[in-house]
């Protein structure tokens, strides 16, 4: 049986796909200082609150109805939902324990 060059490049990058897949395991939150962190774990939350609290920072130096001002304004309310979320889930798994 004879495969073409197109469907050896196929299978490669399947198969490399697959390979990078496996290494790289269960998907991690990135933080602001670059260390890669569980997305359920209190360093995460602490990650997102400082997130946050720069956010605020920067949204509060443009004035009203601006676009830098509604894009901060949308990017906060994404951060404060995640913060929430992980502040539930990290609350029930104390709990639980």
């Amino acid at each position: 049986m004879k495969i073409s060059k197109c469907q050896l490049r196929q299978i490669i990058k399947e198969e490399y796909d697959f390979l990078i897949q496996e290494s790289v395991g269960p998907e991690l939150h990135r933080c602001m200082d670059g260390t890669m962190v569980d997305p359920s774990s209190q360093a995460c939350h602490d990650d997102i609150v400082g997130r946050i609290e720069d956010a605020v920072h920067h949204r509060n130096s443009h004035s009203c109805g601006t676009e830098n001002r509604i894009y901060y304004n949308g990017l906060l309310k994404g951060l404060r939902q995640k913060r929430n979320r992980l502040a539930k889930s990290l609350a029930f798994s104390q709990e639980a324990e």
